[in-house]
């Protein structure tokens, strides 16, 4: 997870066609936590720089009386310069695996793929992507500015959990039947995605 943090991408890398960027925490109805802020402003950057022609925010909704992750990074990546033409969205996940499976499809056309979210988060988008076939070339950049170093700590460490998880758990009923028998399945799940 930290090893992955800085992002894969390298300047020889863009431009590139395409941004994902990663929902996170919105606030009241439709207040941008400190996540979304970061983490669109840093594709917008991209974009306003000429390295991304298409940004695609993906994200749903925390709770239904909330505006999804998706609506509220639209606004402000339109805030922060990108034209609505080129902002595409994925309102209908709730979790890093269904933001690349539902996204995935909007990124057609697109020859290379760049994923944006906090350095923590890279690694669990990375493997994903991996997992579920992305064949363009796909890259990951940090948001910034980094969160607090508290903060930093303990993503890092529920991290870590989720790629466990997903990687030997979760594919297996054995693990989630065993899991069940102890009845912390939804806790370790919820915890993760």
């Amino acid at each position: 997870v930290v090893i992955q943090s800085k992002g894969t991408a390298t300047v020889s890398d863009f431009p590139v066609d395409c941004v994902v960027v990663f929902g996170a925490a919105v606030h009241s109805r439709d207040d941008p936590g400190p996540g979304i802020l970061r983490r669109t402003q840093t594709a917008a950057q991209l974009y306003r720089s000429g390295d991304v022609q298409t940004i695609i925010l993906a994200g749903g909704k925390g709770r239904t009386i909330q505006d999804s992750e998706a609506a509220v990074m639209r606004k402000v990546a339109m805030l922060n310069g990108v034209a609505p033409e080129h902002i595409k969205t994925e309102d209908r996940s709730e979790n890093t695996w269904e933001n690349l499976r539902n996204t995935l499809p909007l990124t057609e056309g697109c020859q290379s793929v760049l994923a944006v979210s906090d350095g923590y988060h890279l690694a669990r988008i990375a493997s994903f992507a991996r997992r579920q076939g992305w064949g363009m070339p796909f890259h990951t950049y940090p948001a910034s500015p980094k969160p607090p170093l508290m903060f930093q700590t303990l993503s890092v460490l529920r991290e870590a959990l989720a790629l466990i998880y997903y990687a030997y758990i979760e594919p297996y009923s054995g693990g989630i039947a065993f899991m069940r028998t102890l009845g912390t399945t939804h806790v370790l799940r919820d915890y993760v995605n």
